[in-house]
């Protein structure tokens, strides 16, 4: 399917004879065959994750979420809340030692600043932005991951780092960040929108 060939959220569960739970404002269009069981992402594995196709949820899927306890399923959730209970612990979950030092370690030093706008929000990309930021993220984080641990292993870092930002320009990291930053700054306007809209709501009222 190509970006001409599209089909309406409503009019392809209608065919089908699916009921539509949410579909947030106003229709969504469908714009690609392919489709995905999301049986890792439910299990909290997003490496490789394609967001772009059709997420299908069957008896397996909902069965595993069912079997959950309701704090650990929503956990598995796209940006869902993660609340783990202390009765959890050796019953739905274990807490290594290495685990627990983690924990702790990101309570005592990273957790006083780590806030939401901090944190990219979701954004609704164009197909070719989605796909070329794909291509784009394999190649960045792949190398990444590989000097990191590389660095972790035998050091090096201050050497390296040059050429290490030389080579992420290679792999198209500036493109990659200005196509985020785009979707960004247009996030950053519309709750900008959202707030005036708001205030003169509350102007009104008053």
């Amino acid at each position: 399917m190509n970006e001409q060939e599209t089909v309406l959220l409503d009019s392809f569960c209608g065919d089908l004879g699916l009921e539509i739970v949410f579909a947030g404002k106003g229709r969504v269009t469908l714009t690609t065959y392919s489709v995905s069981r999301p049986g890792l992402q439910l299990a909290g594995f997003f490496k490789y994750f394609d967001s772009t196709r059709i997420l299908v949820l069957g008896n397996t899927e909902y069965e595993f979420l069912r079997s959950l306890p309701v704090e650990v399923r929503q956990a598995q959730s796209v940006n869902g809340p993660l609340a783990v209970l202390n009765d959890y612990y050796d019953v739905y979950v274990t807490q290594p030692d290495d685990a627990k030092w983690r924990l702790d370690n990101m309570h005592e030093v990273y957790l006083d600043d780590m806030h939401s706008k901090y944190v990219y929000p979701n954004v609704f990309m164009s197909i070719d932005d989605t796909n070329r930021v794909s291509q784009l993220d394999t190649d960045i984080k792949k190398y990444a991951e590989q000097k990191k641990a590389d660095w972790i292993l035998n050091g090096g870092i201050e050497e390296d780092w040059d050429s290490y930002l030389q080579k992420m320009e290679d792999y198209g990291l500036s493109e990659y960040l200005a196509i985020k930053q785009k979707y960004f700054d247009k996030y950053q306007e519309s709750l900008s929108e959202v707030e005036t809209t708001e205030a003169a709501d509350t102007a009104t009222e008053n």
